[in-house]
């Protein structure tokens, strides 16, 4: 007898479509389940970290970067990095004045730490992805993802330190309040990379682009920041607003910045590639 098979000789016409529905999810969910941040953020295609507002994205977009690497259509590893340059950290020290009500003598010493921190490395907060519910163990020796910077001469650099940056940490709801995308499926890594200071020396800067690599075996994510002259001091360096005030220097004394430099209380040593 001709016509459709059995299980199907009973199904009225008009719940075919319904039926077709059914089958097409049934074949996609066999084809391979997605992890549960890929449910709630389906939106993730380029980074994780998304701008809260168009005034971040004015603090944020030189020094901000994401990158991903897909396969088969499946997130395999999606990072998004933070260059900490000289006007990122003077928002934070505004920002501790601002919240902290510290005095102006007091921030000297917070200034000298941020100087001597910018002019001895090249400093990100780096969040990563690995596509699944397990935590990319950046920096140490076993991971499988290791983290390079070439800079603006062309030099790959290895990390000298990556620091794990803690969920109740002052750095981690700093960023929390100017990105969204931070969550339990993902890390936030302060990573640190050795840096020669080439105007204190009177060098000139190289015409390479910055570039951040990480590296595995299913392949690799590149960030570029094609303006090489922010990773080095400028002729005003960091100041408070009270100095620049003095100086009669306009600044964003205004601003909150989302972040700071204090690793101690904020994170947990993990290592550097090796």
């Amino acid at each position: 007898m001709g016509g459709l098979p059995g299980p199907f000789r009973r199904v009225p016409v008009a719940l075919f479509p319904a039926v077709a529905l059914v089958l097409a999810v049934a074949a996609a969910l066999a084809a391979g389940c997605t992890t549960a941040r890929e449910r709630q953020s389906p939106q993730n295609i380029v980074g994780s970290l998304r701008y809260r507002s168009a005034e971040t994205e004015s603090f944020f977009q030189h020094t901000f970067r994401s990158g991903n690497l897909y396969s088969d259509f499946r997130p395999v590893m999606i990072v998004d990095a933070i260059f900490q340059d000289e006007r990122y950290r003077q928002l934070f020290l505004d920002t501790l004045q601002e919240r902290y009500l510290v005095r102006e003598q007091e921030m000297s010493g917070l200034l000298s730490e941020h100087r001597q921190r910018f002019d001895t490395g090249f400093e990100f907060l780096v969040l990563v992805y690995g596509g699944s519910n397990a935590p990319v163990r950046l920096g140490r020796a076993d991971s499988n993802w290791k983290l390079f910077l070439r800079d603006d001469d062309g030099d790959l650099l290895r990390p000298s330190s990556v620091e794990g940056i803690r969920t109740d940490s002052t750095v981690y709801r700093y960023i929390d309040l100017y990105f969204s995308g931070l969550d339990r499926w993902s890390q936030l890594y302060r990573v640190r990379f050795p840096k020669l200071e080439k105007t204190l020396g009177g060098q000139s800067l190289g015409t390479q682009p910055f570039e951040m690599v990480v590296s595995g075996i299913e392949g690799t994510v590149t960030m570029r920041w094609e303006d090489a002259a922010m990773f080095y001091r400028t002729p005003q360096g960091i100041r408070t607003a009270a100095q620049r005030a003095a100086a009669g220097v306009p600044g964003a004394a205004d601003a909150v910045a989302p972040g700071g430099d204090n690793a101690s209380p904020d994170s947990t040593t993990t290592g550097a590639n090796n």
